[in-house]
């Protein structure tokens, strides 16, 4: 798992986004050192729920 500044992620989120999806990282989004958020893949589940079957 990866930490990330906030201000890191904001200029980078469509990249981030392609290493969560397509590599399985997951990402801790920090402010002022704290960790504040998560971004990670969807499970099988979580697809099919939400109409994206396929990775």
């Amino acid at each position: 798992m990866e930490l990330m500044k906030v201000e890191d992620a904001r200029k980078n989120f469509a990249d981030i986004l392609n290493e969560v999806r397509y590599q399985g990282k997951q990402i801790i989004i920090t402010r002022h050192g704290k960790p504040v958020a998560k971004i990670a893949p969807l499970t099988e589940e979580e697809r099919a729920e939400y109409g994206n079957p396929s990775p």
